[in-house]
């Protein structure tokens, strides 16, 4: 058996602000973002406009294709998950231990849910404080009647994804979201 590859021949910066990743690639990648955020902060409109012709276009081209993807991936992990000797399969070398206790693994797993669901509110927060509020709710405080919460259930709920159930901070959630 090969041994992995490791030792990859691709340039990198030894010393600098750059030690250690290619500069070609990070140069090339901060050139491309501060052109497209300087075209979107002076051309705000035609920006938008393009940027929608391009989302439109990759959505009815890629949409499908990602859909069979993601399902192709949770029927790979659902299998995974139902075969019994997958759970005894060693990933290292021969007698290795795990770097990592099964404990420490949820909590990492865990943790990397939590960062998503955060960082999906966070930005949702940001985009929604900036849109027209549905009638009825103000920005700051959702109503408390019983007909307007579960209109408000309605609203937020399918932007959420199963992750965030999960995680909900007993109402506040729904509250900073609308």
């Amino acid at each position: 058996m090969k041994p992995p590859l490791t030792d990859l021949p691709i340039k990198t910066a030894d010393t600098g602000f750059y030690g250690g990743f290619s500069v070609n690639v990070t140069v090339v990648s901060k050139i491309i973002i501060s052109v497209l955020v300087v075209w979107c902060i002076f051309w705000p409109v035609q920006a938008g406009a393009m940027l929608s012709t391009w989302n439109a276009a990759i959505l009815n081209n890629f949409a499908a294709w990602y859909i069979w993807v993601v399902a192709f991936f949770v029927i790979v992990c659902l299998g995974l998950a139902i075969w019994p000797t997958a759970g005894r399969l060693n990933l290292g070398q021969d007698g290795e231990k795990p770097e990592f206790s099964n404990f420490s693994w949820f909590s990492m797993m865990f943790g990397a849910g939590i960062g998503v669901w955060d960082a999906n509110l966070g930005c949702r927060r940001a985009y929604c404080a900036f849109q027209k509020q549905p009638s009825g709710y103000s920005r700051r405080e959702l109503s408390f009647e019983p007909r307007q919460r579960a209109r408000g259930l309605c609203l937020v709920l399918p932007s959420l994804g199963s992750g965030g159930l999960g995680v909900l901070r007993g109402g506040r959630s729904f509250a900073c979201v609308l």
